[in-house]
């Protein structure tokens, strides 16, 4: 017999069950609340669990770690936020899709994650502020798009950008603390769009891939002389043609300017102060 919408509670969590999706998703801890681990199930009443809803765990400093089931396909906006988890675990052969924003802003535990091969995009301000220090991504990750995702990051060192994504979003990087930014082997990037590193103080150097075909406005905007950007670029001419725009300083705008120089000739292309 079909069921419609309904609340179920089971095992200290609420669940909303969605007849469109055949599922639940995690709506809050219930009124009994729950306290350390938690561990979604994969079924309830033979339904799959599809969702962690919007602001589900938020403010849940009662909660340590946190393992997701196999059916999950959607983490939503603010769903850990201000929460007090410190581990995150996906059970093999996750299938996430989808980190939305701010999922885990703010998380003051939380150091290290390692993000699902299925998941393909992750949502503006995903880590704001949070303690993380480590994003890793499984083997053969098929992420996409990564709007605004680490911006914001305080401890963040290191971030090693899968090679199926192709688009540095806006905002991607904005004032985050990350100190090193590599790209996967075989990288599809072509675009690095508006803010996407602004602000990026502790990033002293960035050498981009082969194939970049734009760079847009404020892309880096408050770089240095201290900071240094290799551009896979013979020419100043073809460098030039890839900045928004009109030419190189609209990626600076309103900021003082880094040094650009060429990752195939060795060439300074452009200084500026």
């Amino acid at each position: 017999m079909a069921i419609g919408y309904r609340l179920r509670n089971y095992e200290g969590l609420r669940y909303f069950f969605d007849p469109d999706k055949l599922g639940y998703e995690v709506d809050s801890l219930n009124t009994d609340g729950v306290t350390g681990e938690v561990v979604i199930p994969d079924l309830i009443d033979e339904y799959p669990v599809v969702a962690i809803g919007t602001a589900a765990f938020a403010g849940a400093r009662s909660i340590n770690s946190i393992v997701i089931p196999t059916g999950i396909v959607t983490i939503g906006g603010r769903a850990f936020q201000r929460s007090g988890v410190e581990s995150v675990s996906f059970h093999e052969g996750s299938r996430l899709r989808s980190i939305m924003e701010s999922a885990f802003s703010y998380t003051g535990n939380l150091q290290d994650i390692v993000i699902p091969a299925s998941v393909v995009s992750i949502g503006y301000n995903a880590f704001l502020h949070s303690s993380i220090e480590s994003i890793g991504f499984e083997e053969d990750s098929g992420l996409k798009f990564m709007d605004g995702a680490f911006a914001g990051t305080r401890n963040l060192r290191s971030l090693t950008i899968p090679a199926r994504v192709d688009t540095i979003s806006p905002g991607a990087f904005w004032n985050s603390s990350v100190h090193t930014v590599t790209f996967s082997s075989g990288e599809h990037l072509k675009h690095i769009e508006r803010d996407a590193f602004g602000n990026a103080r502790s990033l002293r150097n960035i050498n981009l891939p082969v194939g970049i075909e734009s760079i847009g406005e404020n892309a880096f905007v408050g770089w240095t002389l201290a900071q240094t950007i290799s551009v896979p670029f013979v020419s100043l001419a073809r460098a030039d043609a890839a900045w928004a725009g009109g030419g190189v300083p609209g990626a600076w705008r309103f900021g003082s300017f880094a040094q650009i120089v060429s990752s195939i000739s060795g060439e300074r292309l452009w200084q500026f102060s």
